[in-house]
């Protein structure tokens, strides 16, 4: 997929590093691929801490699923369609940065520190600041 696919499903502001995407299966994603982002992060850097936020997490999630894109890559795209999303959350409690997929199953927001998937609102998604695929 194009950035100008992607923009169609996710119409904020967007920075995209390549010009193809491939969409991973948002099973891959809550399957083998977060049992290894966290395995390897977990070794890195071990727990939340203020040194290594929200911010840190979302870009090694991203990261880490580029580099599993470049170890097994068989298809013609530069990328997978995983990147960093800040918004500011509904609950008051502040900006918050996540990881965002184009998955087989649509847009996915998903947070790197648990790996769960995060239904945000339309006015989460709206509050978006940066977002990087």
């Amino acid at each position: 997929m194009s950035p100008a696919d992607i923009h169609t499903l996710l119409p904020v502001g967007l920075t995209f590093a390549d010009t193809s995407y491939a969409r991973p299966t948002l099973a891959w994603l809550t399957g083998p691929f977060w049992r290894s982002f966290a395995a390897d992060r977990w070794a890195k850097v071990g727990r939340y801490t203020r040194a290594n936020d929200c911010d840190n997490w979302a870009r090694a999630y991203a990261q880490h699923a580029q580099d599993c894109h470049a170890r097994t890559a068989t298809h013609p795209d530069e990328a997978l369609a995983v990147g960093e999303f800040f918004y500011t959350r509904a609950d008051g409690l502040g900006a918050h940065a996540i990881a965002v997929a184009i998955t087989d199953t649509g847009v996915t927001f998903l947070e790197p520190q648990n790996g769960t998937v995060l239904p945000l609102t339309p006015a989460e998604i709206q509050s978006c600041t940066f977002a990087r695929f």
